[in-house]
């Protein structure tokens, strides 16, 4: 029997398989996210369950479809080019959580996480008394 995925997954290239979400229940539904380009295909599908199909604003969908694919909850499978990818995580969380800007650095994605992890380790210490 095709699920939704095969008929939104086929012939496809994937660049990354992610978890951004770890629950208990079971995917019921497939998120289909945004064109990479006007005129393409969704840059990402992301599984969930009934609990949290309708959150994770800052994962807009275009659609939701009722799923009964294997794919774990909270898998992501992510058709973007890399770069926009790497950007998009810097967007949601990096750059919320270490004011770190990738966009505007103009430095390879190895310094921008070097810088990162500096700005997280030197809040570990603050934080543990050092």
């Amino acid at each position: 029997m095709l699920t939704v995925l095969h008929g939104l997954a086929d012939q496809r290239p994937f660049t990354a398989l992610r978890t951004v979400l770890v629950c208990p229940f079971k995917a019921t539904a497939l998120r289909e996210g945004p064109a990479v380009e006007p005129g393409t295909e969704a840059a990402w599908l992301m599984f969930l369950c009934s609990e949290h199909r309708g959150g994770l604003p800052g994962w807009p969908a275009v659609e939701i479809h009722a799923d009964t694919s294997s794919v774990p909850r909270g898998r992501v499978l992510d058709c973007r080019p890399v770069e926009q990818l790497l950007q998009s995580h810097a967007d949601l969380w990096l750059t919320p959580l270490t004011g770190v800007q990738p966009a505007t650095s103009g430095v390879a994605w190895s310094d921008v996480l070097g810088q990162a992890d500096r700005v997280l380790a030197a809040r570990l210490e603050r934080e543990a008394g050092g």
